[in-house]
């Protein structure tokens, strides 16, 4: 708990910063799909072309060929994101529901290793969100990709930044 009482300006303005877009990208599903896959996109190909730059740079010519050939895949996918978006969007929507299913086992999990304390709970609700968000993300790919990604998204995030502004208010009563 002291690491709460630490960072909670920094938690607050993250749970207020989550809610902000989970709001928009609810109100602009297929807006916020199409800007998070070219965000997405956008990061991988810069990340690889720096890789890339840093492989130049190494000494180690054991760790060169490995080094090169990831940032090859980063700058393909990145490019393939960015230029074909539609299987870019189709991609992340089956990326995001095994992500969505994996967090809420995560969550759950964690929730009931911490039930006794006020926030256990509400760990375990959000587990219980991601895995049926995991489960609508699922059911209806690829048919449903062009808006589902940002509407699921948008859930996402306020889901998470309500989870974390009541650890503070339940940290704050305890």
């Amino acid at each position: 708990m002291e690491n709460i009482d630490k960072q909670k300006k920094l938690l607050c303005f993250e749970g207020i910063i989550l809610i902000i877009l989970g709001v928009i990208a609810i109100l602009w599903p297929n807006i916020s799909t199409i800007a998070f896959e070219l965000f997405i996109g956008a990061i991988f190909l810069l990340s690889g072309i720096v890789m890339s730059i840093h492989i130049i740079k190494m000494k180690q010519q054991v760790l060169k060929g490995w080094a090169y050939l990831l940032s090859v895949l980063f700058i393909l996918f990145g490019f393939t994101l960015l230029f074909f978006p539609i299987t870019g969007i189709i991609s992340l929507t089956l990326l995001l529901g095994i992500l969505l299913f994996l967090q809420g086992c995560a969550q759950i999990f964690m929730g009931t290793k911490t039930v006794r304390f006020s926030y256990g709970k509400g760990q375990i609700l959000q587990g219980i969100v991601a895995l049926l968000l995991s489960i609508l993300i699922l059911s209806g790919w690829p048919k449903d990709a062009a808006w589902v990604l940002g509407l699921i998204i948008g859930i996402n995030f306020f889901v998470l930044g309500v989870g974390i502004l009541s650890l503070l208010y339940f940290n704050k009563k305890s």
